[in-house]
């Protein structure tokens, strides 16, 4: 199963725990042969035997305490691992293979499935405790009676068949579980991000309700399928133990000569089973979906792994950026997305030169792939064919982290975080000035290389996002449509005094715009539509 190996590495490190997990099942195993021994001596001094089982109990008690703790934490330490593991992973992924696996997916992976192996690792660990105590229980009836050992084993055997087929039934149903919650995830994330536009339009939001609560309804009804195999495996498993003890009761005696307090013994023991094994059938359901997830998870892993290029191969922190000195130039640049994505969309071939210190705007409407093309020439994406060249010198796997450095962006779909990364300890008072420079010092203010707000418009969150790459002081600048959604009076400082202040600073400056007023203020223009590049300006 899927789970023990997720598990087995760490409780490999804790032998104390899994020395207590047979602690705990052999001290309730010898409660029952305490008591079976207690009834034996009505009349006689049981003091002996009193002692021992407040003994067994503290031992018991000590032990449980003692697994349920580390257990938890271990547990804990598997989910936090696997959470780190995923997150570095996704960390070395190109984006575009991100951008296909989707948020949802993640989410569900890092959430329901991590939460689901964590509760299910628990019930794992009972389930062990009370297979120690049955296993003990067994010995001790083999002692009173084989014959009751033998038909106790010929019940677990036939049930341990109808369980075998049972389970594979639900295990298939819980890989369809995994695929609905997806969907599930899906349709939540439509609904929040898409607020404003369900908010405005009855119809829409009556629609998307609709497949909400189908994909709801999905999620329950395999769930549900599931529980009723295991209910199934439940009721059957109890049902052959009390044909067991009837059998017990009443064909034993026919077999041979047994005394009553033998046949007392061997059923009280039956009885004190029916317990421990309920609780190993019930956790099945929870650890069969934990397996589920954590092959789910291994292969979200499986997938992003195979996602990670060579060129992002490289020691974090270890990176400088390449130092431009008088070009970049695309050359015979093409790429292609899968045909699952954006309906196979391409872009180029095409020749582009960005000289540094220049300020290149790229113009055309929507979807004629601008955005394509800025993480083409920021490196986000790697061409299918064609060349990009740093000063003549082609950007290869060894340096395209490298590439990558020179750039700041902001793109029209950017992500505003809240601290400031990657930056050290920011000086606040020049944080402060830039805030006042961009007219949103009212907004927010910065303090602890934190912005105490950026629950801002969009407009004065792109504002926000400015100051962050202006702090980056990056050589190379790339914004999509930051003017967009600005008023008149800020367009201006953008295109006529931001933009000619990081120009004389030698910064190289690659806008996206469809401010046809300031087209003029470009020292190069390109102009694209549907992936193909119309005029060079």
């Amino acid at each position: 199963m899927k789970l023990l190996e997720l598990l087995q590495n760490e409780a490999m490190k804790s032998k104390r725990l899994i020395l207590m997990i047979l602690v705990s099942g052999v001290c309730n195993a010898m409660l029952l042969v305490l008591i079976n021994k207690a009834s034996e001596k009505i009349d006689g001094d049981r003091s002996f035997i009193f002692l021992a089982s407040i003994l067994a109990v503290m031992l018991f008690l000590l032990a449980q305490r003692y697994i349920l703790r580390q257990g938890t934490k271990k547990i804990q330490n598997v989910i936090e691992d696997i959470r780190i593991k995923i997150i570095d992973e996704l960390r070395f992924a190109e984006l575009s293979a991100v951008e296909a696996l989707g948020n949802s997916e993640i989410y569900a992976r890092m959430s329901d499935d991590t939460q689901r192996i964590a509760e299910a690792s628990l019930d794992l660990i009972k389930a062990l405790q009370a297979m120690v105590l049955v296993l003990f229980s067994f010995i001790y009836i083999g002692t009173i009676s084989l014959p009751a050992l033998v038909i106790l084993l010929l019940g677990i055997v036939i049930g341990g068949v109808f369980f075998f087929y049972n389970n594979k039934s639900a295990a298939t149903v819980f890989k369809e579980v995994a695929r609905k919650d997806t969907a599930f995830y899906q349709a939540l994330s439509d609904m929040l991000h898409g607020f404003k536009e369900l908010k405005i339009n009855r119809q829409k939001s009556d629609d998307a309700n609709i497949h909400y609560r189908m994909a709801a309804s999905e999620v329950n009804t395999f769930r549900v399928k599931a529980r009723f195999i295991n209910i199934t495996s439940q009721l059957a498993t109890e049902s052959l133990f009390f044909l067991v003890l009837i059998g017990v009761v009443f064909v034993i005696p026919q077999l041979q000569e047994y005394s009553d307090p033998n046949i007392v013994k061997i059923s009280a023991a039956i009885l004190f089973l029916i317990g421990p094994v309920t609780l190993v059938i019930g956790s099945i359901p929870s650890i069969l979906e934990a397996s589920q997830s954590a092959e789910n998870i291994e292969n979200l892993e499986r997938s992003i792994r195979s996602a990670k290029s060579n060129t992002d191969q490289y020691h974090v922190g270890k990176d400088n950026p390449l130092d431009l000195q008088h070009e970049i130039a695309l050359g015979n640049l093409y790429f292609e997305y899968p045909s699952s994505e954006s309906n196979g969309f391409k872009v180029g071939p095409f020749s582009v030169t960005i000289p540094k210190g220049n300020i290149t705007f790229i113009v055309g409407g929507n979807g004629s792939g601008k955005s394509t093309l800025l993480k083409l020439i920021s490196g986000l994406y790697y061409p299918d064919s064609g060349i990009i060249t740093k000063d003549g010198v082609p950007i290869s796997p060894d340096n395209y982290q490298h590439y990558r450095e020179m750039f700041s962006v902001i793109f029209a779909d950017f992500h505003l975080f809240e601290r400031l990364f990657g930056l050290g300890l920011i000086d606040e008072q020049k944080v402060e000035i830039l805030l006042s420079k961009l007219k949103i010092d009212h907004k927010t203010k910065f303090k602890s290389n934190t912005f105490s707000e950026i629950k801002l418009s969009t407009g004065q969150r792109k504002r926000l996002a400015l100051i962050t790459a202006l702090l980056e002081d990056k050589q190379a600048y790339v914004f999509d449509e930051v003017a967009a959604d600005q008023d008149p009076i800020f367009k201006k400082f953008f295109y006529e005094e931001l933009l000619f202040e990081l120009k004389a600073l030698g910064k190289t400056l690659i806008v996206v715009t469809h401010d046809e007023n300031y087209f003029h203020l470009a020292d190069r223009q390109y102009k694209l539509q549907d992936g193909q590049l119309i005029s060079n300006d």
